[in-house]
């Protein structure tokens, strides 16, 4: 069995203090999609960029981005006393609610394609133990969110899951009183669709045993730190449409919320063609290891000189190297395509989170994100993404974030495709 991505863990002992709570804010996690679309946040939970959020999908893969879901807010009600364990940072540098002082341990899965926040809230009657789990559906505009509750108290709890939407573009700010009549909702039993006027739509949906309760409100306020540090606007509005909420008994229970995006005031589908967590990050680790094995074939012993393979020390390294290299190879749909075409051109993206596919940056990562990884069909599929969007002996420096059409600005692009 070759080896796997290795977790990147934080373990907070006892109650985070201010010192920790800054350590764990200036930790980031990504989770990509293989399309463009990502999740993206910070190990504490509380967002510092405008480009943080639960789902960030893309409507002309990989471009034309759309920040679907920015957050889900969790209340725990459970023998007489109230844990909310969501944290946000409003303007003045207020943090509410304080979610960080349950917060036990954050953890990045290098197989799994998930990050996990595990929260402990201790009662007279006994600790209640919740894992937090967020999964990006690989080439689908959806992510999984889902929820294990160890409940030791012997009573039932009451949990309660508001989603904060956003639904504009990853590179914009919403402010309510710029769009006061922004979104239609349509509520179910356990499930609500919220529309962006003139815009796309995003689908929430939760397993048993939970249900829907609509009710529309505003959160105002929310400071992005690293923007106002870089000189940007730093102030956001969200809107959440209601909450869903779940009576759970004593004992071990599941629960999960699915967010999916859509176009045209349409509802989306399922993100999970499999429906599980547990499928999903099973299947991604698979895909990941079917990559190191190629990898580790193609390299060979030559690759790591002084000595065979399998005991030369950067083979530690290897795992999570390929994993974050498979981060950056992308399908996109052909130049001109209408939204919702199939993305069936490979390409590589140039970085997270602001950029699309440029040639330059393609064309000089390509040798060490894909050949040496044995991904040779798709090396060469790359290079036809870019030869068939040639113009006048130019490969496009960059396709456009919202059309697609390439632009030709570069010319050193080319020469780096001839190399």
């Amino acid at each position: 069995m070759p080896p796997t991505p290795r977790s990147c863990t934080f373990t907070t002992p006892g109650p985070t203090d201010d010192s920790s709570l800054q350590s764990l804010t200036n930790t980031e996690w990504l989770l990509t999609a293989g399309n463009g679309g990502f999740a993206m946040g910070t190990a504490s939970g509380i967002p510092t960029r405008r480009y943080h959020g639960l789902l960030v999908a893309s409507l002309r893969p990989p471009v034309n981005r759309v920040m679907a879901l920015s957050a889900v807010a969790e209340t725990v009600v459970v023998d007489g006393a109230r844990f909310e364990l969501a944290n946000f940072r409003f303007s003045g540098g207020v943090t509410h609610p304080r979610g960080y002082t349950h917060l036990e341990r954050f953890e990045k899965d290098g197989d799994a394609g998930s990050v996990r926040w595990r929260y402990r809230c201790d009662t007279r009657a006994g600790a209640v133990a919740i894992t937090k789990s967020l999964h990006r559906a690989r080439q689908q505009p959806g992510s999984l969110i889902h929820y294990h509750v160890s409940n030791a108290t012997g009573a039932p709890l009451q949990l309660t899951l508001q989603p904060l939407v956003a639904l504009r573009d990853f590179h914009g700010l919403l402010l309510r009183d710029l769009n006061p009549n922004r979104f239609t909702v349509t509520p179910a039993e356990a499930s609500v669709a919220v529309a962006a006027q003139g815009g796309a739509t995003i689908t929430l949906a939760a397993g048993a045993p939970a249900r829907f309760v609509r009710h529309e409100e505003w959160w105002y306020n929310f400071f992005y730190s690293v923007e106002a540090g870089r000189g940007y606007d730093s102030l956001e509005d969200l809107f959440s449409p209601g909450w869903f909420t779940a009576d759970i008994p004593a004992g071990e229970s599941e629960l999960s919320i699915q967010a999916v995006l859509a176009t045209g005031g349409t509802a989306g589908t399922h993100p999970l063609r499999n429906g599980s967590l547990h499928e999903a990050e099973a299947a991604h680790a698979d895909r990941l290891s079917q990559i190191l094995a190629s990898t580790r074939h193609t390299l060979g012993p030559a690759f790591f000189p002084g000595g065979p393979l399998e005991h030369h020390p950067l083979l530690e390294h290897l795992p999570t190297l390929v994993a974050a290299a498979d981060a950056f190879v992308i399908r996109r749909v052909r130049p001109g395509a209408l939204p919702g075409a199939p993305a069936d051109r490979v390409s590589i993206i140039a970085g997270y989170p602001w950029f699309a596919d440029w040639g330059r940056d393609s064309m000089i990562s390509l040798p060490g994100l894909i050949l040496s990884c044995g991904r040779f069909a798709e090396a060469r599929a790359v290079l036809e993404t870019f030869a068939g969007a040639c113009k006048d002996g130019l490969i496009p420096n960059v396709f456009d974030d919202y059309t697609g059409a390439p632009h030709y600005n570069t010319v050193d692009a080319s020469l780096w495709f001839v190399h």
